[in-house]
């Protein structure tokens, strides 16, 4: 299993870092942390096969920290990141990781 931060304290929207899985697999889950005052909050877990083209496979909303997980029956993917689309409020600040099934 892969797990590793694609977004790092951010305080506004940001593309994060990106991971080339081990293998191609469809399991991911991504935690989302929040700290400060949020109000506001839309995180886009991406896939992609190439590492270029990205789509969105996974959608966390809402205020507070919390988790979003793809089963292990959909979206193969190589590679994936976080994308941070929204962040509001007082002193709002979002990390996310992703963790996925890709043991070799």
């Amino acid at each position: 299993m892969s797990a590793f931060t694609s977004i790092e304290s951010a305080t506004e929207p940001v593309i994060g870092e990106a991971r080339v899985l081990n293998k191609i697999t469809a399991h991911h889950t991504m935690i989302v942390t929040v700290e400060g005052g949020v109000t506001s909050l839309l995180v886009r877990m991406q896939g992609s096969h190439d590492g270029v083209r990205w789509t969105d496979i996974g959608t966390f909303q809402a205020p507070q920290s919390g988790m979003m997980s793809n089963p292990p029956t959909t979206h193969l993917m190589a590679h994936v990141r976080a994308r941070l689309l929204t962040i509001t409020g007082t002193d709002a600040v979002c990390s996310v990781s992703i963790a996925s099934a890709d043991d070799a």
